[in-house]
């Protein structure tokens, strides 16, 4: 399922800026923006190829966990079996986020989740909610790792 340029500029830069954040802070690590860029742009740019691939629906889910491990390991020295965990369950958070928001939307809005995707700002609008709550997840689990400090080492 080819993504298109300005829906990946507009939600998956931003998308996977927030899953680098929250892969960071669950490896214990600061939030520093240069290792967050230097993970989730190259994720970013891994996930829009690909989407332009003719492979099976989900596989780019697969592939996104797998390669988001790798950066992670290569980027911020975690082991690979640790950053293959952390990259499950960030993207565990997201799927859930997405069910929430897209769940409540159509609720509220009465409209089918084929309205919504085939809405294409009202697609790109609705990412948005999931990459703020990505943030704050990061923001949250790094705040409760500073409190419990339990001097675990990578």
């Amino acid at each position: 399922m080819k993504l298109p340029f300005i829906q990946w500029l507009l939600q998956g830069i931003p998308e996977n800026l927030a899953m680098a954040s929250l892969l960071l802070s669950m490896a214990g690590k600061k939030l520093e923006i240069s290792k967050i860029i230097k993970i989730g742009v190259p994720q970013a740019v891994i996930f829009y190829l690909v989407r332009s691939l003719p492979i099976s629906f989900g596989l780019h889910t697969i592939i996104g966990i797998v390669t988001l491990a790798i950066l992670l390991n290569l980027i911020a020295k975690i082991k690979f079996s640790k950053s293959l965990f952390f990259a499950l369950l960030a993207h565990i958070a997201l799927a859930i986020f997405e069910t929430v928001v897209v769940g409540v939307f159509i609720q509220l809005s009465g409209q089918t989740y084929q309205d919504i995707y085939e809405n294409f700002y009202l697609y790109i609008l609705l990412g948005w909610p999931q990459v703020i709550f990505l943030f704050l997840s990061a923001l949250w689990v790094n705040r409760w790792r500073n409190n419990h400090n339990t001097g675990e080492k990578d």
